[in-house]
């Protein structure tokens, strides 16, 4: 009897230890499979129609999720470079996190992340496109803003190049980072690259929707309401400088004032000349480096047509700003001029277009006459700043995938010109062909076995229609697969 009780013990308690174990082995299931959808959001969040691979995500307890070799590869893919991180590090605040992860309802489960921070480490590649609209005009690994412009054949450079330079990278550090509340999303981003220098961005917007950061969806009516962008260099200025003066055979004052010419020119394209103030400023930067810091704010906030707009100019009205060069505030001195396109399929560089216009050859330029002023320079608000000059033209370019190195080429993809005219073409568009009389416009567009999506015709080449979609975390530019293509509408 004894020996029959105790084996009805022994059944019972190993019944236990394997639904134990059984209910254990699910928990740590369902732990990954949050994990990663939370990195997964995150990345579309981050990285909107980039290819993004990792390995090994695990949950953190204090919430979130780490995974290692990151690797992103842009949306043109890999013929236009890919950049490799060692380990991402995806922090969302602990009640929020495990909110979401024992949610039943898919609403609850995206509203409840409301704060998330993307922390990539240890970063190489040869990515020339930039990492997101606020980095567009710094080099990825340099962080220095128009990193190669003056040089007479160089547009950007990659991290393989740069120890022509004498420069050793160690490998880049990328941070995003999201706030969003009631009408309220902030965007902080920034990147290191010890030894050659960091830039640090934050832009805070408007928003006139309820959409939650992990839904991706966004409709296009938020507003900006702030911008700034402080940069500092660790040593690549000074390396530039004597690359690019020892390459082209010319005194490094030389170089930089080809340099100050150049960045002149690219914001012309989008109708913006720094004045006297800016421009000596800016050139005691590019000399031998330094900080700069921009703060700026929009009053009213830039919305609808004109933060789509391709002449800057028209921003300034509504910007207020400081800026500083190494901790000296002054007003950030900007004013309109007339609207100058780049040469359409330009692929030479700026400064070697600057000698074609001008027609001096191999003459220099060193007393650069301003352009023609159209109209009030921005105020200056008195408010406090860190430190030093972000240049104009990165203000409120919008997130785009850009295809080409050049600088130049950034700035007239970020800005494509506008369709004003009234499209030869009903509101109801059947045929594919129709949307290019809508270049410029918003559409929203039905394809077959997928949800309608609001676009925006961004251009139309070879008869492939490029559009720009509008997401939470930024803009993504795709062509419209004419297979899918049922009609669209306004």
């Amino acid at each position: 009897m004894h020996g029959v009780a105790g084996g009805r013990k022994s059944g019972v308690s190993l019944l236990r230890i394997l639904l134990g174990v059984f209910a254990l082995a699910l928990l740590i299931a369902y732990a990954i499979s949050h994990a990663n959808f939370v990195l997964g959001r995150s990345m579309l969040l981050a990285f909107p129609g980039w290819e993004v691979t990792y390995r090994s995500a695990w949950p953190l307890l204090s919430g979130g999720v780490v995974a290692r070799d990151v690797t992103l590869i842009p949306p043109d893919g890999e013929d236009a470079g890919s950049f490799r991180f060692a380990s991402v590090r995806v922090s969302v605040p602990f009640f929020d996190y495990y909110r979401s992860g024992f949610s039943r309802k898919r609403g609850t489960l995206l509203n409840a992340i409301k704060d998330v921070r993307l922390e990539f480490t240890d970063g190489h590649g040869d990515l020339t496109d930039s990492f997101s609209q606020e980095l567009l005009l710094f080099g990825n690994v340099s962080t220095a803003p128009f990193e190669a412009e003056g040089c007479a054949e160089d547009a950007a450079w990659v991290e393989g190049e740069l120890d022509q330079m004498g420069l050793s990278p160690r490998g880049i550090d990328l941070m995003f980072d999201y706030h969003l509340e009631p009408g309220r999303l902030v965007k902080q981003k920034s990147l290191h690259s010890p030894g050659m220098g960091r830039v640090d961005s934050r832009r805070e917007m408007i928003k006139h929707d309820d959409f939650s950061l992990f839904s991706l969806a966004e409709t296009g009516r938020s507003e900006v309401a702030t911008d700034e962008w402080h940069f500092m260099d660790e040593g690549f200025i000074a390396a530039r400088n004597r690359y690019c003066a020892m390459k082209d055979n010319v005194t490094a004052a030389v170089f930089v004032q080809r340099h100050i010419d150049s960045v002149k020119r690219l914001l012309e394209t989008i109708g913006l000349a720094p004045q006297a103030e800016l421009e000596q400023a800016y050139r005691a930067y590019a000399t031998a480096g330094g900080s700069i810091d921009v703060v700026l704010h929009y009053d009213p906030p830039i919305g609808g047509p004109l933060y789509s707009a391709s002449d800057m100019s028209t921003w300034l009205p509504r910007m207020r700003g400081t800026f500083a060069f190494d901790g000296k505030a002054m007003p950030l001195a900007l004013a309109a001029t007339a609207v100058r396109p780049l040469p359409d399929g330009e692929e030479a560089s700026t400064y070697a277009l600057l000698q074609r216009e001008s027609g001096s050859g191999a003459q220099e330029r060193s007393d650069n006459a301003p352009a023609p002023v159209l109209s009030a320079a921005v105020k200056d608000t008195g408010a406090p700043v860190r430190s030093a000059a972000a240049i104009a033209a990165e203000l409120a370019v919008p997130e785009v995938a850009v295809k080409q190195p050049a600088v130049q080429t950034r700035l007239a993809e970020a800005y494509p010109a506008m369709d004003a005219a009234a499209p030869p073409t009903p509101d109801t568009l059947t045929n594919y062909s129709q949307l290019a009389g809508y270049v410029g416009r918003d559409l929203t567009v039905y394809q077959h076995g997928r949800e309608p999506v609001r676009v925006r015709v961004v251009q139309v080449d070879a008869g492939n229609v490029l559009v720009r979609r509008t997401l939470i975390g930024g803009n993504f530019e795709f062509v419209l697969d004419r297979s899918r293509f049922d009609h669209a509408e306004q």
